[in-house]
């Protein structure tokens, strides 16, 4: 029944256990709400672990969960509502779960791995128009992996790795005779691989870290020049030294990890 969704109660703060969809839609108004009352049913929990247990049992209750399912029980467990990966949520746990040092296990949770990407996925979220063919998971997994070095980094500016991801949505970029800029060659990239696979993480795992290595090198590229024409020819991969390599070891040799974001 659409017009019943269930919340609990933990530590003075109520966090929505499912409905994580019909509210988006709702708020989106791409879904009729309830024509007269919603009925809430309200648990009560004494630990963040209940939480957690609640949301697996109640979170699309008679279904099997998907990735997109526990990536919003996960972020709404931090107290955040995503607005624009609705359609990359299965993308952006694939990501984090392959990149994470340590983990990506069959039995590893969106729960374990989305509050040690809390603060980057936010940032992916601020982007609107997320689309499959624009942002493979490629692109995905660099992005959020770059901008989590930015944003550890002393000095660092993962505004700009936002920045360049907004151009790379507008098409903001520019080719100047032989030379083309960042963005560009980002774009280029993709298109040369659209039928490859080598941007899919499933089976292709070392082919897809060599596609978000390229793009971090368009990233840090863009740092150095901005929109500026710089490349005549299109980046390499200057890390995975043909498959030894994944992006899970990049993860592990630039970024910190341990400590968890945006813990309640």
């Amino acid at each position: 029944m659409h017009a019943v969704v269930s919340v609990v109660d933990f530590n003075g703060k109520t966090y929505k256990l499912d409905g994580h969809t019909r509210s988006y839609l709702w708020s989106k108004k791409k879904l009729a709400p309830p024509a007269s009352t919603l009925i809430v049913t309200v648990f009560k929990a004494e630990t963040m672990d209940d939480v957690r247990r609640m949301y697996e049992c109640c979170d699309n209750s008679g279904a099997v969960k998907n990735s997109a399912d526990n990536m919003f029980s996960a972020l709404n467990s931090l107290g955040y509502a995503p607005k624009n990966i609705l359609k990359k949520s299965n993308a952006v746990f694939s990501v984090i779960k392959q990149m994470t040092p340590g983990k990506g296990g069959p039995s590893t949770t969106a729960f374990e791995l989305v509050p040690e990407w809390f603060e980057d996925i936010i940032a992916l979220d601020s982007i609107s128009g997320l689309t499959n063919r624009r942002f493979p998971a490629g692109f995905v997994a660099a992005f959020l992996a770059f901008h989590r070095l930015q944003r550890q980094k002393s000095g660092g500016h993962p505004e700009k790795v936002i920045e360049f991801c907004t151009r790379y949505k507008d098409d903001d970029c520019q080719k100047v005779g032989a030379l083309f800029c960042p963005v560009f060659a980002t774009r280029e990239i993709f298109e040369s691989l659209r039928n490859d696979g080598e941007s899919k993480i499933s089976g292709h795992l070392h082919k897809f870290s060599k596609t978000s290595i390229r793009v971090i090198n368009c990233f840090k590229k863009y740092l150095e020049t901005g929109a500026e024409a710089c490349y005549r020819d299109l980046p390499k991969d200057s890390y995975t030294q043909g498959g030894k390599f994944t992006m899970s070891d990049w993860v592990r040799d630039h970024c910190l990890f341990g400590k968890a974001v945006g813990q309640i």
